[in-house]
């Protein structure tokens, strides 16, 4: 099956004027894709020492005195105190205290209010939300950003090695992040997004909050979906906790459960659940249903990306066994795949399946049934705002090509260039040094910030016959190079302060026996090529997502 082959419907994402423009009132596909932004953090506090908090319903004070009994009641704190029966906005003033360091720090409720959801503005029959402060011995502050308040989501997040549970992984400190839903006393506070000014678009929050608005949330709501959509799919608590940690790992697009991000804060998709994904059947195959690889979107430039399941664990601890779940990828399309390097960067939980190992599977390589009996939840469809940029060999001149123009090969097995006399190069081998790292696509927004310090990989044509060179903006061109056109744009290549020792780095290289030159990451030399310049830095999503 190949991408972009799929019928055409239009799910809401509008550019004006260059500008990403996230509608509340979005549009859905048929039976209830729903289009909103990925995030990079789980809880979206303002001060990250606090994302991975995990408070205790136990340590909750009123006046200084504590409550006989509090529990979350599908995302309302209600408790006992002195007798008396406390919900609602009668949880003002109340704190609750943990260890942060080597400091005991107090995060008291100072508002409450019912919550509506903040993109289709319907009050919740449930949910409640808090505005909170925390303070230490030496600073207070607010625990959202700009204001925004909190919802409170009951279990515990704990980052885990592999050997600490009962999953059998090959490298025993391989990292999970999990979700434990058995201990009823821990909680964490999930800021909310906030809209931006009188736009339409939302800003800010952790992803765990805006899974519970998409319909995710860990209880078993009572709320509608966001419009168009069905209702809830979750039908038992565990279910419940389950899309919830497949819905986080997919809003940070963390394909290994690490609670990674690999993607950019604001970037925009698509997502449907195992109830009401698109499907399509294929000419040779009409009597099975796959998933539709799109595309979808306002400019139908939305595909299929992966499929989301959360997988049970149990965590070993000091007071036993604790149930957990993980959120991570099932599987990848070759789109997605396309723009990683080879192997991936977990191979224990996601192996990459062009390396043909422990029969690992491209996401449309299976029926929607098949994916969804592996336990797929959710299925989420991108804008693929970044590219992976390849290097190709001419077969007869052993002269270079470096581009982001890479397309899954006819037979499925590699990538070929999407260039004027494609068919002279091949792929340069071993296929995993043929890799060079991702470059931010020329479709990314310009409302990401990350863009004010890149700068475009324009791709120019030999006119001697020497072939094809990329280079960055505002590196002098050879002569005898011209652009390939009136649409050379590869995408874009970051410049800017804050990469690390070990991001790649685009450099120039020339070999003066053909007066040949090349771009590559890599160290050329052993070709006969020598250095020019260095151009820039290809950081990873994953390192883009944590730059300052």
């Amino acid at each position: 099956m190949e991408l972009g082959t799929r019928r055409k419907q239009r799910v809401g994402a509008t550019f004006l004027g260059g500008m990403l423009a996230l509608f509340a009132t979005t549009a859905w596909a048929q039976t209830g894709g729903y289009q909103s932004d990925q995030g990079t953090h789980l809880h979206g506090t303002m001060d990250r020492q606090f994302e991975p908090v995990t408070l205790l319903l136990s340590s909750a004070r009123y006046q200084g005195v504590g409550f006989q009994q509090v529990e979350i009641d599908r995302g309302e704190l209600v408790g006992t105190w002195q007798g008396s029966l406390r919900r609602g906005d009668q949880f003002r003033n109340v704190s609750f205290s943990a260890e942060v360091g080597d400091q005991l720090v107090t995060f008291k409720i100072v508002a409450a209010q019912r919550h509506a959801n903040v993109y289709t503005d319907v009050e919740s029959s449930t949910v409640w939300e808090y505005q909170v402060e925390w303070s230490s011995p030496a600073r207070t502050g607010n625990l959202c950003p700009k204001g925004s308040w909190a919802l409170v989501l009951p279990g515990r997040w704990k980052t885990v090695k592999a050997g600490e549970t009962n999953v059998n992984a090959a490298d025993p400190d391989a990292r999970m992040n999990v979700l434990i839903y058995t201990q009823p006393d821990a909680f964490s506070f999930a800021c909310r997004p906030v809209r931006s000014g009188r736009e339409t678009r939302f800003i800010g929050g952790g992803v765990a909050a805006k899974c519970v608005d998409w319909g995710y949330a860990p209880w078993l709501s009572a709320d509608p979906m966001p419009r168009g959509a069905p209702v809830v799919p979750a039908t038992s608590i565990v279910e419940a906790f389950e899309y919830h940690a497949a819905c986080t790992a997919m809003a940070m697009a963390d394909y290994c459960g690490e609670g990674t991000p690999n993607t950019l804060h604001g970037t925009p998709l698509i997502m449907f659940n195992k109830g009401n994904v698109e499907t399509q059947v294929e000419p040779e195959d009409p009597l099975t249903k796959y998933v539709s690889a799109g595309p979808f979107g306002a400019d139908r430039d939305f595909f299929f990306e992966s499929a989301w399941t959360a997988t049970p664990v149990y965590v070993s601890d000091p007071t036993g066994e604790s149930r957990a779940v993980q959120g991570k990828a099932l599987c990848l399309t070759k789109k997605r795949w396309s723009t990683l390097k080879y192997g991936g960067s977990c191979s224990y939980s996601l192996p990459d399946p062009r390396q043909r190992e422990h029969e690992p599977f491209f996401c449309e390589q299976l029926s929607a049934d098949e994916l969804i009996g592996k336990g797929s939840r959710l299925f989420s469809y991108s804008t693929y705002i970044d590219k992976g940029l390849y290097r190709f060999k001419k077969s007869q001149t052993n002269q270079f090509l470096t581009t982001a123009l890479a397309a899954t090969a006819p037979n499925g097995d590699g990538y070929v260039p999407q260039v004027e006399d494609a068919e002279e190069y091949v792929l340069d081998l071993p296929h995993v040094q043929s890799f060079e790292g991702n470059i931010l696509g020329p479709n990314v927004p310009h409302t990401f910030p990350v863009l004010q310090s890149t700068q475009p990989l324009l791709r120019y044509r030999s006119t001697s016959g020497k072939g094809f060179l990329s280079l960055v903006m505002g590196v002098q061109v050879p002569e005898g190079y011209e652009p390939d056109g009136i649409d050379n744009l590869e995408g874009y290549v970051y410049v800017g302060p804050n990469a690390s020792m070990t991001t790649p780095v685009l450099s120039l290289w020339y070999r003066q026996k053909d007066e040949a030159y090349a771009t590559s990451t890599r160290d050329l030399s052993a070709w006969d090529y020598t250095l020019v310049e260095q151009m820039g830095y290809l950081p990873s999503m994953n390192e883009y997502a944590r730059m300052p």
